[in-house]
């Protein structure tokens, strides 16, 4: 039970019943019944509904789609494998031999916190989560270029940017695309790249700089 004291400081969080935490610990393996994907299951619902809250409080000015973006980001399986490396999961878990990728570590996350609400409630699965969040809470997502130009356009009245594809060259197994992005009664910009998306990501990122100069 040492380890579980231990991995309990370094979480910051004792649990009441120290079998919600065994459970949050044990790996789903084939014909093992008892396992934390149940857990998972709740606490990926108690994090979107958590950090939801905070968002619509924290920026009172943020229209709906920002904050998608913003809870998309904090409730990702990058974020929550960071977070759940950081608490030595590897020295805990009950588990398969299995590498402890992203996903892996974010479905322990999620358990781990599914155990904390069903051990304390939502005031104490608020409170681990935002102290475990931190100063993530305020980053900015990630927007991509397409998304940027689209945003702008129909805020701007201009409707939805169009895409063509120019040209492709190179062999089969490396590629080069050449798209064209367009924004009516605003102008075009071309950009190339190895896949479809590459290349209208670069058109609509080239497009961006025009409009910015």
């Amino acid at each position: 039970m040492s380890k579980y004291i231990e991995f309990e400081n370094r979480i910051g969080y004792e649990f009441k019943d120290q079998a919600l935490l065994e459970l949050a610990l044990s790996h789903p393996i084939q014909e093992v019944t008892l396992n934390n994907e149940r857990l998972e299951f709740l606490g990926d619902r108690v994090l979107g509904l958590i950090l939801a809250d905070y968002l619509v409080g924290a920026f009172p000015d943020d229209a709906e789609g920002h904050l998608a973006r913003r809870l998309a980001h904090l409730g990702s399986g990058l974020i929550c494998g960071q977070i759940a490396q950081s608490w030595g999961l590897d020295t805990v878990i009950i588990r398969a031999e299995e590498k402890l990728t992203d996903r892996v570590l974010s479905n322990f996350c999620e358990a781990i916190i599914g155990a904390i609400y069903l051990d304390r409630g939502l005031e104490s699965a608020r409170a681990f989560i935002l102290s475990h969040w931190g100063a993530r809470l305020q980053e900015k997502p990630f927007v991509d270029p397409k998304t940027q130009l689209q945003e702008w356009s129909m805020q701007a009245g201009h409707g939805l940017p169009s895409y063509k594809k120019l040209s492709q060259t190179g062999p089969a197994h490396e590629p080069m695309f050449l798209y064209e992005v367009r924004v009516e009664n605003v102008g075009t910009a071309r950009g190339e790249g190895g896949s479809r998306r590459q290349a209208e990501q670069a058109a609509a990122a080239n497009l961006l700089s025009q409009l910015e100069n």
